[in-house]
């Protein structure tokens, strides 16, 4: 049921260590279409499936540079950014500052 998945959808998002950055990813993970998990995430949450994911990522990152010594570019490998120049882009578009910057903020 929509409901199900959706539940599944969220436990993914939460027992994933690295939170894949697609909808895709998940939907296949749950073997539905990503299509199908975005009308299903926003039926129940009123909420797309990739702003759940967003949310996710930013709070992964926002516990990595705040709560740890691991170095940006262990973190970017952590959570499976594809180098630190696209982490580095990612945490400026989402934070407004770089990952440096928001560290010592």
């Amino acid at each position: 049921s929509a409901n199900n998945h959706f539940e599944r959808f969220l436990d993914l998002l939460h027992s994933k260590e690295v939170k894949h950055r697609t909808v895709e990813s998940y939907a296949s993970d749950l073997c539905i279409s990503p299509k199908y998990l975005t009308v299903i995430c926003k039926k129940n949450s009123g909420r797309t499936a990739n702003e759940w994911i967003t949310e996710h990522v930013l709070e992964d990152i926002r516990y990595y540079l705040k709560q740890t010594d691991l170095s940006i570019k262990q973190i970017c490998d952590r959570l499976g950014f594809p180098n630190p120049a696209f982490f580095g882009r990612y945490v400026k578009d989402h934070f407004g500052m770089t990952p440096l910057d928001f560290r010592n903020s």
